[in-house]
């Protein structure tokens, strides 16, 4: 791998920890400045067409009425507000051009590879979570989720081991710091589902690939 292709990788991954200390420290306001300033130079300096545009506007709306019905059904809640930020949903468009951006360097990434790293991010996800028949099956979802994907789409499996994997670090890191928090059915609070989590970040992303027409 090239260290400018690293970099690309590795780089954007600053903005996660950048963005949940500004928040945690100054408020919603300050993660809507960064991710939104994150959101806007993406759109007009790191799309190369008007179908990747549409993926990222697509995707952050869909996100924030996605994120909506979930805050108004009471699945989760963010820090200090009965609303979803606005820097929700334009990150959700944020991350899908890393995705975009990176896709290059993932498509010389084998399948079986990807596989294999999903398997192990699953298998991580399994033990954080305890070893038990409920928490198995929606790490077994997660796996055939990137399988599936794969298999109906022409983006590398590596593409959905990655969005996967951002879905998994993404709850982790903002569930653990308190920005936002679970609830189970009773009002009481729980640890994030990080295996749906990680599917649902998949098949959203996938989503917004079908319907921008990028595939």
């Amino acid at each position: 791998m090239k260290s400018a292709g690293l970099i690309r990788l590795i780089l954007p991954l600053l903005l996660i920890p950048l963005t949940l200390y500004a928040v945690l420290n100054f408020g919603h306001e300050a993660g809507n400045l960064i991710i939104g300033a994150a959101f806007l130079i993406g759109l007009l300096k790191f799309t190369e067409n008007q179908n990747e545009k549409r993926f990222i506007i697509v995707l952050a709306i869909f996100a924030i009425l996605f994120e909506t019905a979930n805050v108004a059904l009471g699945l989760y809640k963010y820090l200090n507000v009965i609303q979803v930020p606005v820097w929700i949903g334009l990150g959700w468009g944020v991350l899908g051009i890393y995705l975009l951006r990176n896709k290059e360097l993932l498509d010389q990434i084998k399948d079986n590879a990807a596989y294999a790293f999903t398997i192990l991010v699953y298998l991580g996800v399994l033990v954080w979570s305890g070893v038990q028949v409920t928490n198995l099956i929606p790490v077994l979802f997660g796996i055939a989720a990137v399988y599936v994907l794969r298999l109906s789409s022409k983006f590398p499996a590596s593409f959905y081991a990655l969005a996967s994997f951002m879905g998994i670090l993404i709850e982790f890191s903002g569930t653990t710091v308190g920005i936002w928090t679970y609830f189970t059915e009773t009002g009481s609070i729980m640890p994030p589902p990080l295996a749906y989590l990680g599917m649902a970040y998949a098949s959203v992303i996938a989503f917004a690939l079908w319907i921008s027409r990028l595939e």
